[in-house]
């Protein structure tokens, strides 16, 4: 079920979009770690480990996840 996860990382992209351009860092650093982790959930929830192709994008979500 990949809904829930869908609706978390668009809400955490749009927070984080807007909290840069307000110039807010510290609110917008919690959205990215809250985006960047629903991105990975997402990919799992997808059966990103099924797969050669799969766990490399996981892979580059998770560099991502880490900064």
């Amino acid at each position: 079920m990949k809904t829930p996860y869908v609706i978390v990382v668009a809400a955490g992209c749009a927070v984080l979009v807007a909290l840069q351009l307000a110039g807010h860092v510290a609110p917008a650093a919690v959205a990215k770690f809250v985006a960047s982790s629903a991105f990975v959930a997402l990919a799992l929830s997808q059966g990103a480990l099924l797969s050669w192709y799969g766990r490399l994008i996981l892979a580059g979500l998770c560099l991502s996840w880490c900064g």
